[in-house]
């Protein structure tokens, strides 16, 4: 970390990665990040990072997949090329920037260049993810958020909007339709966890001496769904309440009491 100047800092650094599984792969990673604090009130960011992530070797599998040809567990293909790491070149920019004295608005925009996209599935009976690889990805987007605080009171809100896709699936192929796989090949697909609008918000009141209420909500307009991802999953909304009361035992220290109702309108 170096601070160039009384409102500007850099932080920058070199990673080694080195791994010896299915494959043997390495990568040196570089990254840079700056932060100018332009006024009281205004911070401004932007850094870039090179990024080596390997698959999870308990997750990694290579069944005998001959032994299961002409049963009713015949797999779509015999082609199960290693799950590869992932390497990427992610980039991001930013604001924070306070308004009032209690209410603090901040943006972030980021894209991800990715080369070996790794993701994961649940195929078959089997209750495990499996990843896999698309051979480019690209996943970008931008995020907002709002805090306002007061003496009792304490609301925050943020939404996402993105969009993850990729194409041309490089490994675990068996798991997939010969058709999926084609379709994959020849454009880019939304991933399976792609969700174009997510957004949260929250409320915490200190009603009385060491007690807060909370209420808090996540909202998704659906993922990915279908054929190579073309269909899309249902929107959703979640609630939560909460309860929180600190208290003094003698000789014990300071605890706290805590009581949440998780999915009060019983969303699935």
């Amino acid at each position: 970390e170096w601070r160039a100047t009384e409102r500007l800092t850099v932080n920058a650094g070199l990673r080694w990665d080195q791994m010896v599984q299915y494959v043997t792969a390495g990568q040196l990673s570089p990254r840079l990040n700056l932060v100018w604090r332009a006024s009281e009130a205004t911070t401004l960011f932007g850094g870039y990072a090179r990024t080596f992530s390997p698959p999870q070797f308990m997750l990694v599998q290579t069944p005998a997949l001959v032994a299961y040809q002409n049963t009713t567990n015949a797999p779509n293909s015999l082609i199960n090329s290693p799950a590869l790491p992932e390497r990427a070149n992610r980039y991001d920019i930013g604001i924070s920037q306070r308004l009032f004295e209690t209410l603090t608005l901040g943006a972030t925009g980021y894209y991800k260049q990715v080369q070996d996209l790794l993701d994961f599935g649940q195929f078959g009976n089997a209750v495990i993810f499996t990843p896999f690889n698309y051979g480019r990805g690209q996943v970008y987007g931008v995020e907002f958020s709002a805090n306002w605080r007061s003496d009792r009171w304490t609301l925050y809100g943020n939404l996402a909007i993105s969009r993850s896709q990729a194409r041309n699936i490089v490994s675990a192929q068996y798991n997939f339709d010969p058709a999926e796989l084609a379709y994959a090949a020849s454009k880019y697909i939304r991933t399976d966890h792609d969700q174009m609008y997510t957004s949260s918000a929250g409320a915490i009141w200190q009603a009385w001496e060491g007690g807060k209420l909370s209420a808090t909500m996540i909202y998704g307009n659906g993922l990915r769904a279908g054929f190579a991802n073309t269909d899309k999953l249902a929107p959703y909304a979640t609630g939560n309440l909460g309860f929180t009361q600190e208290f003094e035992l003698a000789g014990t220290g300071r605890w706290l009491a805590r009581a949440d109702l998780i999915n009060v309108t019983d969303t699935k």
